[in-house]
């Protein structure tokens, strides 16, 4: 921005043809770039933004019915009405006149709650300061000596002869707990009498504001880009999860905050926003490497990982420690590996409400000793995260709801969880923190890749935790895998086509060979599959949609299986059977049987068979479903067709 004015470019440190060719890059490399807005616009005249919204009269009105007067980064600014209809227009012209220079993929919308540098319900210019209005502030501070941007440079007082309804609004019965100390509910906001459009105080309208500004954006965004619109928004209130993601604000680099960390994101996820999460390493203070390699491997899993500090701290590139560089690698590298996997969760979250991020009592309520537990969380119903809060400490204390629990770092390494859960010490050298996948489930994953949109572009490979074997002779795991291109408003929607439900079930004959069946099919529901058996309608739903003429679903192919908890020998036969619906009235569909020769690609190690079916390509095509079944040569028969 060039003087922090909205829609604008600094000259000097952020010209418009260089933006230009960094977007271009970034768009090359399969990256996004999404800038920051605020809802101030600097009080300037000939400043197009202000111009057209004084014009248009979208500002709040202060006591006195003229538009607000407040202090942010830009200086003297007046706040737009979101709650006023008419204010969407000019909000989308803005914002569109700004991506026809600047093809940005998202916008980040900042001091929304609103923030103001000076408190007062009336506002004015200080006279010495009048005439320097144009040209300040600026990144360089200019005519604001040694004040920093963030010192209030307005004349600001309470007003005068209200009645009692009023005074009611700037004085009521309570404080609020704000910088722990009991402040006015005007304090370092606008004030509580300024007054909307509609005729709303904002003693009453104040929570609504983020959540109006946040609707209006992502209603712009998706008409500007004709896609999912992302919004990043600093404050947030009840339904603001519909239009954006949300993080904590303005943390610290201490080892206590990376604690409360958890316990905020969770907070956010409870609240309705799944896309929440904290800044990483610290914003404000300055980091240590221990500190933010700790804080990368748990904010890794924070379903919105972002690394952010001020301007006055030190840097804090991963890459600056060798020692925080290799914690970034490997957890970031399992973020992308379980990309299938997270992205399922998100649209789990879309479509129930789920928190993404969750704490352990909301997947096991039974367990009575995990009620209070914040020092761990759940992604998902499938991983769990046990991060380390301590400095120094290289072990950390995990508590393991009931079942069986393998680390992602080596499958060999198991918890068999009590009915009332179980307390391990678990290592946790400097480069990693513990993370377990849940037996019973199973998850996609993908091979890491430098981007979101690489990583999804290869095959996917299915992830099979089997339960302990105390489930007897025969066990199953099962899961859900949602695919769609990532971006399509149509597809957000989503058809049975977008939802890939997989089941194994391990058999131990009496001789006690091990055997195995994979049945892959697709369709709409998150309650199932509850069981081995695939429901009967899951083909004709897909395939009724597939003839609705949705844009097509772009499913990899299956690369392979990494089945944990497997305790037999590498199968001798492995063979697959696909089916096809016909297209005939009758139902009826077609189906090929292919023998795999996998003396090459079965494998065992670690108590974890490898399947790798990337010689064959096998396609996931919707509608259609696949079985896999493997074992001994005498089990793997199917009859002939």
């Amino acid at each position: 921005m060039d003087h922090w004015m909205d829609f604008t470019f600094d000259p000097v440190d952020f010209p418009v043809e260089e933006m230009q060719a960094l977007v271009e890059d970034l768009h090359a490399n399969g990256q996004k770039f999404v800038p920051i807005l605020d809802p101030g616009i600097k009080v300037e005249p000939g400043y197009h933004a202000y111009d057209e919204a004084l014009k248009r009269d979208l500002f709040v009105r202060n006591v006195e019915g003229d538009p607000y007067l407040g202090w942010v980064w830009p200086g003297p600014c007046h706040f737009l009405d979101y709650l006023l209809p008419r204010t969407a227009a000019y909000w989308e012209e803005e914002l569109a006149a700004h991506h026809n220079i600047l093809p940005w993929d998202g916008i980040w919308i900042d001091m929304n709650e609103i923030s103001n540098f000076c408190t007062g319900d009336l506002c004015r210019l200080k006279p010495e300061t009048e005439s320097e209005v144009p040209t300040l502030p600026s990144s360089r501070q200019e005519g604001l000596g040694k004040d920093p941007q963030w010192v209030c440079h307005l004349e600001c007082w309470e007003a005068q002869g209200l009645n009692s309804t009023q005074a009611g609004w700037a004085h009521p019965p309570y404080d609020i707990a704000n910088g722990l100390a009991r402040s006015p509910l005007g304090y370092k906001v606008m004030s509580v009498l300024n007054s909307h459009h509609d005729g709303s105080s904002e003693y009453d309208a104040h929570q609504l504001y983020s959540l109006a500004q946040t609707r209006v954006t992502a209603a712009a965004v998706e008409s500007i880009r004709r896609k999912r619109p992302f919004i990043l928004s600093r404050s947030s209130y009840l339904g603001v999860g519909a239009y954006a993601a949300h993080w904590t604000g303005d943390n610290v680099a201490t080892w206590d905050q990376l604690a409360k960390s958890i316990a905020g994101v969770l907070n956010i996820g409870l609240f309705g926003i799944a896309m929440g999460g904290a800044d990483i390493c610290g914003f404000q203070g300055n980091t240590t490497s221990e500190l933010c390699a700790r804080w990368v491997s748990l904010g890794a899993f924070y379903p919105f990982a972002r690394s952010h500090s001020d301007l006055h701290s030190t840097r804090q590139e991963l890459y600056l420690w060798p020692e925080v560089a290799e914690a970034g690698r490997q957890a970031l590298s399992q973020r992308y590996r379980l990309l299938p996997y997270l992205y399922s969760t998100m649209r789990a979250a879309h479509d129930t409400g789920a928190p993404a991020m969750r704490p352990l009592w909301m997947t096991f309520p039974e367990d009575v000793a995990g009620h209070r537990n914040d020092r761990q969380f759940m992604f998902g119903d499938a991983l769990l995260v046990t991060p380390v809060l301590t400095q120094g400490a290289r072990s950390v204390e995990g508590h393991f709801p009931p079942g069986t629990w393998y680390s992602l770092w080596n499958a060999s390494d198991v918890v068999h969880a009590r009915a009332n859960g179980t307390d391990v010490t678990l290592d946790a050298p400097l480069e990693r923190i513990p993370y377990h996948v849940r037996g019973g489930r199973i998850i996609g994953t993908a091979e890491p890749r430098r981007t979101t949109r690489d990583t999804k572009a290869g095959a996917l490979t299915l992830l099979v935790a089997l339960p302990g074997e105390g489930s007897g002779a025969e066990r199953s795991a099962h899961g859900v895998v949602y695919n769609d291109d990532g971006e399509s408003v149509v597809q957000a929607r989503a058809s049975p086509c977008s939802f890939l439900h997989a089941n194994v079930t391990v058999r131990r004959d009496g001789q006690g060979s091990l055997s195995g069946t994979l049945k892959i099919a697709f369709g709409s529901s998150w309650a199932w599959p509850g069981g081995a058996r695939y429901p009967d309608d899951a083909l004709g739903g897909a395939e009724s949609v597939a003839a609705d003429g949705d844009p097509p679903i772009p499913w990899p192919s299956l690369a392979g299986l990494r089945i944990l908890g497997w305790e037999g020998g590498a199968p001798e036969a492995v063979r697959t059977r696909s089916f096809r619906p016909s297209g005939e009235a009758s139902g009826s569909q077609g189906q090929s049987v292919v023998d795999l020769n996998l003396a090459e690609g079965a494998r065992v190690k670690d108590s974890t068979l490898l399947l790798s079916m990337e010689s064959v390509e096998l396609p996931l095509d919707c509608p259609g479903s696949l079985e896999i079944e493997w074992g001994p040569r005498k089990t793997a028969q199917y009859s002939d067709v």
